[in-house]
């Protein structure tokens, strides 16, 4: 299953990032080797020294073990202790949740940045 929202959790449209949400089975954290409970594609980009914007996007995987200690990892590590799945009528709860953490893991736009070559 996988979930499609914009930067504000909203459905998909067209225009503007995408944030692409897994709900993932067999994952294995790159870190501790433990199953993720949820990864999420994330765009980023950077500035080439010619001020040429390349943009592309990263998986960011949940660590139950790893990510416990990020304020915003806890509540969707709870979610899925107390649940073990999507619950169908949990549904947005769940959207506000992985909202908050992809806010959070997701890397910087190129705005945000301060280009190192300047």
């Amino acid at each position: 299953m996988g979930i499609r929202t914009d930067e504000r959790g909203e459905a998909v449209g067209h225009g503007g990032p995408e944030w692409e949400v897994d709900l993932v089975a067999g994952l294995r954290c790159h870190r501790c080797t433990g199953e993720v409970v949820c990864a999420v594609r994330v765009p980023h980009s950077f500035l080439h020294a010619d001020g040429t914007e390349v943009g592309g996007t990263r998986l960011v995987a949940l660590c139950p073990d790893c990510d416990r200690g990020r304020a915003s990892a806890r509540p969707v590590i709870a979610y899925f202790q107390a649940h073990g799945r999507v619950v169908a009528d949990r549904v947005e709860e769940l959207a506000g949740l992985l909202r908050e953490w992809a806010a959070d893991v997701g890397p910087a736009r190129v705005g945000e940045l301060e280009h190192s070559a300047r």
